[in-house]
Protein backbone atom coordinates (compact mmCIF):
# COMPACT_ATOMS: atom_id res chain seq x y z
CA UNK A 1 0.00 0.00 0.00
CA UNK A 2 1.26 3.58 -0.89
CA UNK A 3 2.29 5.71 1.84
CA UNK A 4 -0.50 8.79 3.05
CA UNK A 5 -0.70 10.85 -0.19
CA UNK A 6 1.50 9.25 -3.12
CA UNK A 7 -1.54 6.74 -4.08
CA UNK A 8 -1.92 5.87 -7.86
CA UNK A 9 -4.87 7.45 -8.27
CA UNK A 10 -5.43 6.01 -11.83
CA UNK A 11 -4.36 2.41 -10.69
CA UNK A 12 -6.88 2.96 -8.33
CA UNK A 13 -10.08 4.31 -10.20
CA UNK A 14 -9.25 1.08 -12.74
CA UNK A 15 -9.29 -1.13 -9.30
CA UNK A 16 -12.40 0.14 -7.93
CA UNK A 17 -14.18 0.10 -11.49
CA UNK A 18 -13.74 -3.52 -11.65
CA UNK A 19 -14.72 -3.79 -8.10
CA UNK A 20 -18.13 -1.66 -8.44
CA UNK A 21 -19.00 -4.34 -11.10
CA UNK A 22 -19.61 -6.42 -8.04
CA UNK A 23 -21.67 -3.82 -6.09
CA UNK A 24 -23.52 -2.42 -9.29
CA UNK A 25 -24.47 -6.28 -10.89
CA UNK A 26 -27.02 -5.14 -13.48
CA UNK A 27 -24.89 -1.68 -14.44
CA UNK A 28 -23.98 -2.43 -17.85
CA UNK A 29 -21.47 0.49 -18.15
CA UNK A 30 -19.61 2.15 -14.81
CA UNK A 31 -16.86 5.13 -14.92
CA UNK A 32 -15.06 6.03 -11.88
CA UNK A 33 -13.72 9.69 -12.17
CA UNK A 34 -12.38 12.63 -10.01
CA UNK A 35 -10.24 11.07 -7.23
CA UNK A 36 -8.38 12.98 -4.74
CA UNK A 37 -7.55 12.64 -1.54
CA UNK A 38 -7.86 15.27 0.82
CA UNK A 39 -4.72 16.99 2.20
CA UNK A 40 -5.18 16.63 6.05
CA UNK A 41 -7.56 13.74 8.04
CA UNK A 42 -7.17 11.16 10.69
CA UNK A 43 -4.04 9.09 11.72
CA UNK A 44 -6.00 5.35 11.69
CA UNK A 45 -7.09 5.79 7.97
CA UNK A 46 -6.55 7.35 4.63
CA UNK A 47 -9.62 8.52 2.60
CA UNK A 48 -10.26 8.66 -0.88
CA UNK A 49 -12.78 10.35 -2.89
CA UNK A 50 -14.24 9.20 -6.19
CA UNK A 51 -17.65 9.43 -8.22
CA UNK A 52 -18.73 7.19 -9.73
CA UNK A 53 -21.52 7.14 -12.87
CA UNK A 54 -23.29 3.95 -14.00
CA UNK A 55 -25.65 2.74 -16.38
CA UNK A 56 -27.90 0.05 -17.72
CA UNK A 57 -30.15 -2.38 -16.94
CA UNK A 58 -33.42 -0.37 -15.54
CA UNK A 59 -30.96 2.30 -14.04
CA UNK A 60 -28.71 4.96 -14.17
CA UNK A 61 -27.13 7.51 -11.72
CA UNK A 62 -24.21 9.33 -10.40
CA UNK A 63 -22.92 9.73 -6.78
CA UNK A 64 -19.96 11.26 -4.96
CA UNK A 65 -18.24 8.41 -2.70
CA UNK A 66 -15.43 8.02 -0.28
CA UNK A 67 -13.38 4.93 0.87
CA UNK A 68 -12.04 4.86 4.31
CA UNK A 69 -9.09 3.05 3.94
CA UNK A 70 -6.71 1.17 6.60
CA UNK A 71 -3.56 2.49 6.63
CA UNK A 72 0.06 0.17 6.41
CA UNK A 73 1.29 2.09 9.62
CA UNK A 74 1.07 0.26 13.28
CA UNK A 75 -2.18 0.98 14.67
CA UNK A 76 -3.34 3.70 17.02
CA UNK A 77 -5.22 1.22 19.40
CA UNK A 78 -4.68 -1.73 20.13
CA UNK A 79 -8.00 -3.52 18.76
CA UNK A 80 -8.54 -2.00 15.15
CA UNK A 81 -11.44 -3.91 13.47
CA UNK A 82 -13.15 -2.65 10.67
CA UNK A 83 -16.06 -5.11 10.79
CA UNK A 84 -16.83 -3.56 13.80
CA UNK A 85 -17.11 -0.13 13.05
CA UNK A 86 -18.82 -1.14 9.66
CA UNK A 87 -21.65 -3.02 11.21
CA UNK A 88 -22.14 0.11 14.20
CA UNK A 89 -22.67 2.87 11.35
CA UNK A 90 -24.80 0.79 8.94
CA UNK A 91 -26.92 0.45 12.68
CA UNK A 92 -26.63 3.74 13.40
CA UNK A 93 -27.84 5.35 9.79
CA UNK A 94 -30.64 3.89 10.90
CA UNK A 95 -30.82 6.44 14.10
CA UNK A 96 -31.10 10.40 14.15
CA UNK A 97 -27.16 10.95 14.52
CA UNK A 98 -25.67 12.28 11.38
CA UNK A 99 -23.38 10.05 9.73
CA UNK A 100 -22.63 9.28 5.97
CA UNK A 101 -24.37 6.70 4.20
CA UNK A 102 -22.25 3.30 4.99
CA UNK A 103 -22.71 1.08 1.75
CA UNK A 104 -20.28 -1.40 1.46
CA UNK A 105 -17.30 -3.32 3.49
CA UNK A 106 -14.60 -4.37 1.59
CA UNK A 107 -11.85 -6.90 3.68
CA UNK A 108 -9.66 -8.19 0.37
CA UNK A 109 -6.64 -5.78 0.51
CA UNK A 110 -6.15 -6.53 -3.25
CA UNK A 111 -8.07 -3.82 -4.56
CA UNK A 112 -6.51 -0.81 -2.84
CA UNK A 113 -3.95 -2.16 -1.01
CA UNK A 114 -5.81 -2.73 2.44
CA UNK A 115 -9.12 -3.47 3.51
CA UNK A 116 -11.93 -0.37 3.49
CA UNK A 117 -15.30 0.96 3.84
CA UNK A 118 -17.44 2.93 1.57
CA UNK A 119 -19.84 5.26 1.94
CA UNK A 120 -21.53 8.53 0.49
CA UNK A 121 -19.41 11.88 1.06
CA UNK A 122 -20.69 14.49 2.89
CA UNK A 123 -19.46 17.65 1.60
CA UNK A 124 -19.43 20.88 3.90
CA UNK A 125 -16.88 22.51 6.35
CA UNK A 126 -15.46 20.81 9.17
CA UNK A 127 -12.90 22.75 11.62
CA UNK A 128 -9.54 22.59 10.75
CA UNK A 129 -6.64 20.67 12.72
CA UNK A 130 -3.51 21.90 11.29
CA UNK A 131 -3.62 24.56 11.42
CA UNK A 132 -6.15 24.21 14.21
CA UNK A 133 -8.90 26.52 14.48
CA UNK A 134 -7.89 28.39 16.72
CA UNK A 135 -5.34 29.80 15.37
CA UNK A 136 -6.54 30.70 11.80
CA UNK A 137 -9.81 29.48 9.02
CA UNK A 138 -13.15 29.77 8.60
CA UNK A 139 -14.39 29.24 12.45
CA UNK A 140 -12.27 32.59 13.76
CA UNK A 141 -13.93 33.95 10.80
CA UNK A 142 -17.41 33.51 11.25
CA UNK A 143 -19.21 36.49 13.32
CA UNK A 144 -19.45 35.44 17.13
CA UNK A 145 -23.05 34.50 17.29
CA UNK A 146 -22.82 32.07 14.27
CA UNK A 147 -19.37 30.63 16.59
CA UNK A 148 -21.79 30.21 19.17
CA UNK A 149 -24.09 28.94 17.24
CA UNK A 150 -21.65 26.44 15.63
CA UNK A 151 -20.54 25.18 19.09
CA UNK A 152 -23.95 24.40 20.05
CA UNK A 153 -24.78 22.10 17.27
CA UNK A 154 -22.14 20.21 18.17
CA UNK A 155 -23.04 19.83 21.51
CA UNK A 156 -26.41 19.16 20.19
CA UNK A 157 -24.91 16.10 18.22
CA UNK A 158 -23.36 14.73 20.96
CA UNK A 159 -26.68 14.70 23.08
CA UNK A 160 -28.31 13.13 20.53
CA UNK A 161 -25.54 10.40 20.13
CA UNK A 162 -25.59 9.81 24.20
CA UNK A 163 -29.45 9.66 23.81
CA UNK A 164 -29.77 6.90 20.97
CA UNK A 165 -31.36 3.66 21.94
CA UNK A 166 -28.16 1.44 21.54
CA UNK A 167 -30.44 -1.62 22.24
CA UNK A 168 -31.90 -1.40 19.24
CA UNK A 169 -28.01 -1.38 17.14
CA UNK A 170 -25.48 -4.04 16.27
CA UNK A 171 -22.96 -3.34 19.21
CA UNK A 172 -21.18 -6.55 18.98
CA UNK A 173 -17.95 -6.22 19.52
CA UNK A 174 -18.22 -2.80 21.40
CA UNK A 175 -16.14 -2.11 24.87
CA UNK A 176 -18.34 -2.17 27.55
CA UNK A 177 -18.58 -2.87 31.30
CA UNK A 178 -18.02 -6.54 32.27
CA UNK A 179 -20.71 -7.86 34.82
CA UNK A 180 -20.44 -6.31 38.34
CA UNK A 181 -17.99 -3.69 36.93
CA UNK A 182 -19.03 0.01 36.91
CA UNK A 183 -18.72 2.03 33.49
CA UNK A 184 -15.64 4.04 35.56
CA UNK A 185 -13.74 0.98 36.86
CA UNK A 186 -14.16 -0.22 32.90
CA UNK A 187 -12.68 2.94 31.41
CA UNK A 188 -10.13 2.74 33.64
CA UNK A 189 -9.16 -0.58 32.96
CA UNK A 190 -9.00 0.33 29.01
CA UNK A 191 -6.14 3.33 30.41
CA UNK A 192 -4.37 1.10 32.01
CA UNK A 193 -4.34 -1.95 29.53
CA UNK A 194 -3.43 0.86 26.47
CA UNK A 195 -0.86 2.68 28.35
CA UNK A 196 0.46 -0.82 28.88
CA UNK A 197 0.22 -1.47 25.30
CA UNK A 198 1.64 1.40 23.58
CA UNK A 199 4.41 1.85 26.34
CA UNK A 200 6.23 -1.74 26.01
CA UNK A 201 7.20 -1.53 29.48
CA UNK A 202 8.88 1.72 29.25
CA UNK A 203 7.77 4.12 31.93
CA UNK A 204 6.10 7.82 31.38
CA UNK A 205 6.03 10.17 34.89
CA UNK A 206 3.08 11.84 33.49
CA UNK A 207 1.25 9.04 32.22
CA UNK A 208 1.70 7.04 35.20
CA UNK A 209 1.10 9.76 37.39
CA UNK A 210 -2.27 10.30 35.12
CA UNK A 211 -3.81 6.53 35.52
CA UNK A 212 -3.05 6.72 39.75
CA UNK A 213 -5.14 10.11 39.42
CA UNK A 214 -7.84 8.05 37.79
CA UNK A 215 -7.60 4.95 40.40
CA UNK A 216 -7.99 7.23 43.46
CA UNK A 217 -10.87 9.07 41.83
CA UNK A 218 -12.61 6.65 39.92
CA UNK A 219 -16.58 7.57 41.04
CA UNK A 220 -17.05 3.05 41.72
CA UNK A 221 -20.93 4.32 41.71
CA UNK A 222 -23.72 2.60 38.88
CA UNK A 223 -24.25 4.96 36.09
CA UNK A 224 -26.43 4.46 32.72
CA UNK A 225 -24.32 2.56 30.22
CA UNK A 226 -25.35 4.50 26.86
CA UNK A 227 -23.55 4.71 23.85
CA UNK A 228 -20.17 6.92 23.01
CA UNK A 229 -18.90 8.22 19.85
CA UNK A 230 -15.66 7.81 21.10
CA UNK A 231 -13.69 11.18 19.14
CA UNK A 232 -16.07 13.55 19.72
CA UNK A 233 -14.63 16.66 18.83
CA UNK A 234 -15.40 19.86 16.54
CA UNK A 235 -12.84 18.18 13.34
CA UNK A 236 -15.14 15.14 13.35
CA UNK A 237 -17.99 17.14 12.61
CA UNK A 238 -19.38 17.75 9.04
CA UNK A 239 -21.10 21.33 9.20
CA UNK A 240 -23.34 22.91 6.19
CA UNK A 241 -23.16 26.52 5.15
CA UNK A 242 -26.21 26.78 7.88
CA UNK A 243 -23.41 25.37 10.59
CA UNK A 244 -26.26 22.52 11.14
CA UNK A 245 -23.73 19.17 11.87
CA UNK A 246 -24.60 16.89 8.55
CA UNK A 247 -21.79 14.25 9.49
CA UNK A 248 -20.13 13.00 12.60
CA UNK A 249 -16.91 11.33 11.61
CA UNK A 250 -13.93 8.37 12.88
CA UNK A 251 -16.19 5.97 15.45
CA UNK A 252 -13.26 3.76 15.76
CA UNK A 253 -13.24 4.03 19.43
CA UNK A 254 -17.11 3.79 19.91
CA UNK A 255 -17.92 1.80 23.41
CA UNK A 256 -20.86 1.27 25.69
CA UNK A 257 -20.19 3.31 28.83
CA UNK A 258 -21.04 6.39 30.86
CA UNK A 259 -22.96 9.27 29.67
CA UNK A 260 -20.23 11.33 30.21
CA UNK A 261 -17.50 10.25 28.28
CA UNK A 262 -17.84 11.98 24.99
CA UNK A 263 -18.55 15.20 27.11
CA UNK A 264 -14.88 14.48 28.38
CA UNK A 265 -13.39 14.12 25.08
CA UNK A 266 -15.16 17.36 24.06
CA UNK A 267 -14.11 19.37 26.91
CA UNK A 268 -10.07 17.87 26.49
CA UNK A 269 -10.50 18.48 22.82
CA UNK A 270 -11.09 22.20 23.12
CA UNK A 271 -8.13 22.44 26.01
CA UNK A 272 -5.49 20.68 23.57
CA UNK A 273 -7.16 23.52 20.96
CA UNK A 274 -6.79 26.52 23.79
CA UNK A 275 -4.68 26.07 26.41
CA UNK A 276 -2.44 23.51 24.70
CA UNK A 277 -1.28 25.65 22.19
CA UNK A 278 -1.67 29.05 24.18
CA UNK A 279 -4.15 30.31 22.04
CA UNK A 280 -7.69 31.70 23.42
CA UNK A 281 -10.79 29.60 22.41
CA UNK A 282 -12.81 31.63 19.51
CA UNK A 283 -14.90 34.18 21.21
CA UNK A 284 -18.28 32.69 20.21
CA UNK A 285 -17.51 29.63 22.40
CA UNK A 286 -19.07 29.59 25.77
CA UNK A 287 -16.92 28.57 29.06
CA UNK A 288 -16.54 25.42 30.46
CA UNK A 289 -19.06 25.76 33.10
CA UNK A 290 -21.68 26.90 30.15
CA UNK A 291 -21.23 24.26 28.22
CA UNK A 292 -21.91 21.30 30.58
CA UNK A 293 -24.90 23.09 31.69
CA UNK A 294 -26.09 23.28 27.95
CA UNK A 295 -24.86 19.59 27.81
CA UNK A 296 -27.35 18.85 30.39
CA UNK A 297 -30.36 21.04 29.18
CA UNK A 298 -29.83 18.88 25.79
CA UNK A 299 -29.17 15.73 27.50
CA UNK A 300 -31.47 15.43 30.35
CA UNK A 301 -29.00 14.24 32.60
CA UNK A 302 -26.63 15.46 35.07
CA UNK A 303 -22.72 15.94 35.00
CA UNK A 304 -21.62 14.36 38.06
CA UNK A 305 -18.35 12.80 37.30
CA UNK A 306 -17.45 15.00 34.72
CA UNK A 307 -13.51 15.44 36.56
CA UNK A 308 -12.99 11.94 36.12
CA UNK A 309 -13.79 11.43 32.57
CA UNK A 310 -12.53 14.44 31.16
CA UNK A 311 -8.86 13.26 33.01
CA UNK A 312 -9.68 10.28 31.56
CA UNK A 313 -9.92 11.18 28.30
CA UNK A 314 -6.37 13.34 28.95
CA UNK A 315 -4.59 10.30 29.61
CA UNK A 316 -6.29 7.99 26.60
CA UNK A 317 -5.39 11.46 24.52
CA UNK A 318 -1.91 11.53 25.75
CA UNK A 319 -1.25 8.21 25.77
CA UNK A 320 -2.50 8.67 21.65
CA UNK A 321 -0.12 11.08 21.19
CA UNK A 322 2.82 8.93 22.72
CA UNK A 323 2.21 6.17 20.31
CA UNK A 324 1.44 8.78 17.30
CA UNK A 325 5.42 9.37 18.24
CA UNK A 326 6.67 5.98 18.22
CA UNK A 327 4.97 5.08 15.13
CA UNK A 328 5.98 8.25 13.26
CA UNK A 329 9.41 7.05 14.68
CA UNK A 330 9.17 3.99 13.04
CA UNK A 331 7.88 5.45 9.28
CA UNK A 332 10.50 7.56 9.14
CA UNK A 333 8.83 10.63 9.51
CA UNK A 334 10.36 11.87 12.70
CA UNK A 335 14.10 11.12 13.56
CA UNK A 336 15.45 8.78 15.76
CA UNK A 337 15.15 9.45 19.47
CA UNK A 338 12.34 12.03 19.08
CA UNK A 339 11.42 13.36 22.55
CA UNK A 340 7.66 13.81 21.07
CA UNK A 341 6.55 10.79 22.94
CA UNK A 342 8.87 11.13 26.00
CA UNK A 343 7.35 14.64 26.48
CA UNK A 344 3.50 13.84 26.77
CA UNK A 345 2.43 16.51 24.97
CA UNK A 346 -1.24 15.85 26.04
CA UNK A 347 -1.18 15.09 29.48
CA UNK A 348 1.39 18.46 30.46
CA UNK A 349 -2.22 20.43 29.75
CA UNK A 350 -4.21 17.28 31.69
CA UNK A 351 -3.55 18.03 34.93
CA UNK A 352 -6.76 17.32 37.74
CA UNK A 353 -8.06 20.25 39.84
CA UNK A 354 -7.43 21.10 43.11
CA UNK A 355 -9.35 19.05 45.64
CA UNK A 356 -13.03 20.40 45.72
CA UNK A 357 -12.95 22.07 43.20
CA UNK A 358 -15.73 20.50 41.64
CA UNK A 359 -17.14 19.87 37.89
CA UNK A 360 -17.87 23.87 37.15
CA UNK A 361 -14.51 25.05 38.31
CA UNK A 362 -11.97 26.48 35.87
CA UNK A 363 -8.97 24.58 34.88
CA UNK A 364 -5.87 26.03 36.42
CA UNK A 365 -2.77 26.14 34.38
CA UNK A 366 -0.57 23.55 35.45
CA UNK A 367 1.96 20.58 34.80
CA UNK A 368 5.16 21.08 32.53
CA UNK A 369 4.39 23.44 29.64
CA UNK A 370 7.60 25.18 28.62
CA UNK A 371 7.74 23.28 25.26
CA UNK A 372 4.21 22.33 25.00
CA UNK A 373 2.91 25.04 22.48
CA UNK A 374 5.47 25.50 20.13
CA UNK A 375 6.10 22.07 19.74
CA UNK A 376 2.65 20.63 19.30
CA UNK A 377 1.89 23.07 16.56
CA UNK A 378 4.91 21.62 14.88
CA UNK A 379 3.17 17.96 14.78
CA UNK A 380 0.01 19.04 15.06
CA UNK A 381 -0.35 17.02 11.85
CA UNK A 382 -0.19 14.19 14.18
CA UNK A 383 -3.33 15.45 16.02
CA UNK A 384 -5.77 11.92 17.66
CA UNK A 385 -7.38 10.26 14.65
Amino acid sequence: MAPLGTRDLEHAATALTQWLRGKLPEATDIAVSDLAQPSTGGYSNEMLFFTVAWSGGHSEGRRELAARITTPMPSLFPDPDLRREFALLKAVNNSNVPIPEILWLEEDPSILGAPFMTMGRVRGRIPEDNPPYTASGWVLRLPVDAQARLYDNGLKTLATVVNTDWSELDVTGLRRPGRGETTAQERVRFAEEYLNWATRGRRFPMLDAGLAWLKDHRPDVAEPVTLSWGDSRLGNMVFDDDLNVIAALDWEQAALGSPELDLGWWLFSRRTHGEGLRLPLPPGFPSRRETIGRWEELTGRIAEHIDFYEMFNGVVGATAVMRIGDTMIQAGALPPGDQLAANDLALSDTQPRQPGAGRHARHPHRGRRDELGDRLTRTRAAELA
